[in-house]
């Protein structure tokens, strides 16, 4: 996300993408991973994704619920 949106002020892509994670802070900066795509194509599918994910959650003929329950469900399911 933060790749797309720097991308949509400045027009171009950062010359490098990572995070930090907060529950493996000991990692420090995480690299993004993007496989085998490259970084440009991965931040410019990022919007269809996006709006895919948003209208199956809008679709009243989908439920919206878990699939599957695992060990680690969240307390507020």
């Amino acid at each position: 996300m933060y790749c797309y949106l720097y991308k949509a002020n400045f027009n171009e892509l950062p010359r490098e993408a990572s995070i930090i994670s907060f529950i493996n802070i000991q990692d420090g900066v995480l690299p993004l991973d993007t496989g085998d795509l490259p970084l440009e194509d991965a931040v410019d599918m990022f919007r269809q994704v996006l709006e895919s994910i948003i209208t199956s959650i809008y679709d009243t003929e989908t439920p919206f619920e878990h699939t599957v329950k695992e060990p680690n469900y969240c307390a507020y399911c």
